[in-house]
């Protein structure tokens, strides 16, 4: 009996390490990701939520399924005529305007496509009608100023006020959801570029857990105009800027038909490589995940360096595909190799931790000189801190111009994209920028803010 017994226990071992190994071999053949996305868990679901509704979608060519389709794609064959309106974010619907370039609503293949971004960056409420559903479905980075969640942010506002029904397709936070820091904004600048109040540059959240925290709180939202980046051109043919507010009072999202289709798989301490899904673009400039790094850790650099910002310029590297990873310093009062080098030696003294996980040198492109960063490991940096070092250093090595407080379009879009008034005020009247001082409270900020939203958390 006990020999027999052995056997079958022997036996059924052997089959349950072949089943165990053949699963692990065909998902590693597969590459079947350990994240499901929200289109992903809806498709499986049969768009059950969706069935028999008039649906609008507010997405994207950015917002792809584990397989690369678009979602829009998807609920056109999914959802037949039943589809009948796409708004489309900053970039329009198949990201070929660069950023801040205002575009027009059109037609396709009889679906209204509606202009979020530009002269309407709030939906008008005829373009509601007769929905009833807006499905929300955006690839954020994480990142305050990005501004597809702030586009979000716009709809939900108007379904709100239209009585609409929204359904958020949930993605990653490619940045993951264990690091929120950097400045916040003063509810004062609060705009386009960031309309919740308080908010850290890095804010730590998934777009669904957005959409849950203002809804959950029905906080009021006041971003008192849209400052874009460029002229945008009205009905007359005239060029001009627009300023297009969104004030919305306490209470309004929390009377919201929210639902968040959530993830599966996905953990707070996962970076978008953790995720096993492939890498798209997510916008013009924001091709490769390298290029989400490089502007991660550059991201209050990219937030100054306006037109002729502080002596601070990008280079473009076409030949290696770069975007954000090479830093070229203007006007300095050193040689640049001898600024280069310093600032590397000084950024230790000061913060060593706005080196950590990264590695640089000198490279030369079209005879002039740049630090160029590669980002190592993600997780072991410490975003806006390189940015908020090199500031403080680059201030005392500059010959940067003051920036006139009287140039609104540039004092403006530097206010919105940085948000917190000290640094600025610094910043603008050449005073002493303490790094420490302004690590210390960014910290105490991002504890604050994470008090408030992760009681809204959907991941753990």
């Amino acid at each position: 009996m006990v020999v027999r017994l052995t056997k079958h226990i022997t036996k059924s071992s052997v089959v349950i390490f072949f089943a165990i190994f053949l699963c692990f071999t065909l998902g590693y053949i597969l590459k079947i990701p350990p994240v499901k996305l929200g289109i992903d868990v809806l498709r499986e679901k049969n768009f059950d939520i969706l069935q028999g509704k008039r649906v609008g979608v507010l997405t994207h060519y950015a917002a792809v399924d584990a397989s690369g389709r678009t979602t829009f794609s998807i609920l056109r064959e999914a959802l037949g005529e039943n589809l009948v309106a796409i708004f489309a974010p900053e970039h329009g619907l198949h990201g070929d305007c660069l950023d801040g370039k205002s575009f027009d609503s059109t037609k396709e293949e009889n679906v209204h496509i509606y202009a979020m971004y530009g002269l309407n960056g709030k939906p008008k409420p005829e373009w509601l009608d007769g929905l009833d559903v807006v499905v929300i479905d955006l690839r954020d980075i994480g990142i305050r100023y990005y501004t597809y969640w702030s586009s979000m942010i716009y709809m939900l506002v108007a379904c709100a006020e239209k009585g609409t029904k929204v359904v958020v397709l949930d993605r990653p936070n490619p940045l993951g959801g264990k690091y929120v820091g950097g400045p916040s904004i003063d509810p004062e600048w609060c705009s386009f570029l960031g309309p919740i109040a308080e908010m850290p540059m890095f804010h730590g959240m998934t777009i669904g857990e957005i959409a849950n925290y203002i809804c959950g709180t029905g906080i009021g939202i006041k971003a008192k105009d849209n400052i874009f980046r460029t002229s945008l051109k009205i009905s007359s043919g005239v060029v001009s800027r627009t300023d297009i507010g969104l004030v919305t009072p306490p209470g309004v999202l929390a009377k919201l038909d929210l639902h968040v289709v959530k993830m599966e798989g996905w953990k707070r301490d996962m970076i978008w490589p953790e995720t096993g899904l492939e890498w798209t673009e997510t916008s013009p400039r924001i091709k490769l995940w390298r290029d989400l790094c490089d502007y991660t850790i550059t991201a209050p650099l990219c937030s100054i360096t306006g037109n002729g910002g502080f002596g601070i310029k990008f280079k473009i590297d076409n030949n290696n595909n770069r975007h954000f990873g090479n830093i070229h310093f203007r006007k300095t009062k050193r040689r640049h190799t001898e600024t280069y080098d310093s600032m590397i030696e000084k950024m230790k003294q000061i913060d060593l931790d706005s080196l950590a996980g990264c590695s640089t040198k000198m490279i030369q492109i079209d005879g002039r000189w740049y630090l160029s960063i590669n980002v190592v490991d993600l997780k072991k940096t410490v975003p806006a801190l390189f940015g908020l070092t090199v500031t403080s250093l680059m201030q005392k090595w500059s010959d940067w111009e003051q920036i006139n407080e009287n140039d609104e379009p540039l004092t403006l879009m530097i206010k919105k994209h940085i948000g917190d008034r000290e640094f600025i005020d610094a910043l603008f009247r050449n005073k002493e920028i303490n790094v420490k001082y302004f690590r210390n409270k960014w910290a105490r900020q991002a504890k604050a803010f994470v008090k408030n939203t992760s009681p809204y958390y959907l991941y753990k």
